[in-house]
């Protein structure tokens, strides 16, 4: 495991003043994109620090902490607009029930290992798994609170009309142009800056290798994590061009998607370029409803992923022969290697249904022989459900997929062109970022963030179109400061 150095804790603890500043000289919207985006993009990875009950606090953490704290001290009207734990952020309560539950139903401790390697040879090592402490859920209620409700609301600050999704959109294009060179540089020389900035790897270099070629990962952890952030960023651009919006008054928007799209295209990340073909087509030409409809089965099959995969139901084999004949043998194996993990985990999970198994590895499956933990957990829900069984699922497929469900429908009443094409823009494209989230991690908080845009532009046009709509007169106050 790398260790970070004086460089790299310097940076992460300077972000809280740097984002102090932030939000003292600029606007609100301004600064609290720079604080979420801007720190995704450049804080070193694998460093954070403990406080007394709190959980460690990482990057991730602390940028939706800077941009959530900021918005909320600085905006009175965004901040009373977000609704803190109501509405669509009552998930958090699911993960509180569930946190409970969990501490609760995790007394056992289990020993592994021990047994002989071969006769009268050495034995394996013994590998002890501690019981669940009862007042573990305080810290993880913290934790959920910390990563799931400040990124959320951090988003629904952020975004409150339509100029400030538009704004949003210009902002994380820009962002996302930033990366390209960087991109492209890392595809040719392999992944170093990182290590050159910070002195250290932030994941084992033989990860990003691709053929003959590598992953581009900057400051990230992962060459996927790269992947997906541009993968928003051409979303955005696309919906800019056809909106007839520049990035800058020099950068048109769709100059800035073509060249994030060359970005991808040579970044070595099969999926997220299969996504960008796809969803190009869908973004450039179909009407904004038709996108919301096709973000919607998408966010079915997401919502409902838990329940196809546990019965048998979801075509698990179909789509890994799909992808032998049309990706090749490699990336079907190993899409088919994470199929069976996840096998594996939902077997294990069986045993403790409702709450999970908790965190501390616990929730992976070891050889009760050997103590050799034979799980591999790659798909972001496989992880939640494991650890926090359904009750605590509920609230993380909540957060992430009830704006999709809320985005479609929605987009019915609304009346205005661009405010249709935003809307369908945004709900496909979180739609995407959701379904990556059932076979791989979330290596950032840009999803939840990304769920709490869509859900503070839908906010917005509740206002503006809903039952309880006011006249247009009375609600034409520009966006909120």
């Amino acid at each position: 495991m790398p260790s970070p150095g004086p460089v790299a804790f310097l940076v992460f603890y300077l972000w809280i003043p740097i984002s102090a500043i932030l939000f003292s000289q600029k606007e609100p919207r301004k600064a609290g994109f720079i604080a979420v985006i801007w720190g995704t993009m450049w804080l070193p990875e694998l460093v954070s620090f403990d406080l007394p009950i709190l959980p460690a606090i990482d990057k991730h953490v602390l940028v939706g902490l800077c941009a959530f704290v900021g918005l909320y001290l600085t905006s009175k009207e965004r901040r009373d607009r977000m609704r803190l734990l109501r509405g669509m952020q009552l998930f958090f309560f699911f993960f509180a029930v569930g946190n409970v539950g969990t501490a609760m139903t995790n007394p056992e401790s289990f020993t592994y290992g021990g047994q002989l390697a071969w006769e009268g040879g050495p034995r394996f090592p013994v590998v002890n798994i501690e019981p669940l402490p009862k007042k573990e859920f305080i810290a993880m209620t913290i934790q959920d609170f910390f990563k799931y409700v400040m990124p959320m609301g951090a988003g629904q600050m952020l975004v409150q009309s339509r100029d400030d999704a538009i704004v949003f959109l210009k902002s994380f294009v820009f962002a996302c142009l930033v990366y390209v060179p960087l991109m492209l540089w890392e595809g040719m020389m392999s992944p170093q800056l990182h290590r050159q900035v910070y002195g250290y790897y932030a994941l084992n270099f033989a990860h990003n290798v691709r053929g003959d070629g590598y992953k581009p990962v900057i400051m990230m952890k992962s060459g996927l994590g790269v992947a997906m952030f541009e993968f928003v960023g051409l979303c955005g651009a696309i919906t800019l061009a056809r909106l007839k919006h520049k990035i800058t008054p020099m950068i048109p928007a769709g100059l800035a998607a073509l060249a994030i799209l060359f970005a991808l295209a040579v970044s070595r990340n099969v999926a997220v370029v299969v996504y960008a073909a796809a969803v190009i087509p869908v973004l450039w030409f179909m009407k904004a409803r038709t996108q919301a409809r096709i973000g919607l089965v998408l966010g079915l099959v997401f919502l409902s992923f838990p329940i196809t995969r546990a019965k048998g139901w979801f075509p698990a084999d179909e789509i890994v022969q799909f992808a032998t004949e049309k990706v090749g043998p490699d990336r079907a194996a190993s899409l088919a290697f994470r199929f069976d993990n996840e096998n594996i985990l939902l077997e294990h999970t069986q045993e403790k249904p409702w709450f999970g198994w908790g965190s501390y590895g616990r929730n992976r499956k070891y050889d009760p022989d050997t103590g050799q933990d034979i799980s591999v957990t790659d798909g972001e829900w496989a992880i939640h459900y494991s650890v926090r069984g359904a009750v605590g699922a509920i609230g993380w497929f909540w957060l992430v997929g009830l704006p999709i469900l809320w985005g479609a429908r929605f987009i019915r009443r609304v009346h205005d062109p661009q405010d249709q094409l935003v809307l369908g823009a945004m709900v496909l494209t979180h739609a995407i970022n959701a379904a990556d989230l059932l076979p791989n991690s979330s290596f950032t908080i840009v999803p939840f963030v990304y769920a709490g845009c869509l859900t503070g532009y839908l906010q917005h046009l509740n206002r503006k179109y809903g039952k309880n709509a006011r006249p247009v007169a009375a609600t034409a106050r520009g966006p909120a400061r």
